[in-house]
């Protein structure tokens, strides 16, 4: 997932630097925004959100440990 020498077309690690920031100043409201937008591809021009995925993820996401959610973004910028 993450930008490597061997992962060129990775993302930068400064997109999940900014995500573990935001779960640090509101969990809830990132468990929403996420799914809302760039991970089910919501943000682009047409493609038709599911308010239940949504909700599922975000749903997930708060049943999850910050420390688990946190070290799942770290993991992703080394491997």
């Amino acid at each position: 997932m993450a930008k490597t020498s061997t992962n060129p077309e990775g993302t930068d690690k400064s997109i999940f630097d900014s995500f573990r920031d935001s779960m640090k100043k509101d969990r809830a409201q990132f468990f929403l925004d996420i799914p809302t937008g760039p991970f089910f591809n919501f943000n682009r021009p047409g493609v038709k959100k599911s308010e239940g995925q949504i909700r599922s993820w975000w749903q997930q996401g708060l049943n999850t440990s910050f420390k688990a959610a946190s070290l799942c973004m770290i993991r992703s910028r080394t491997f």
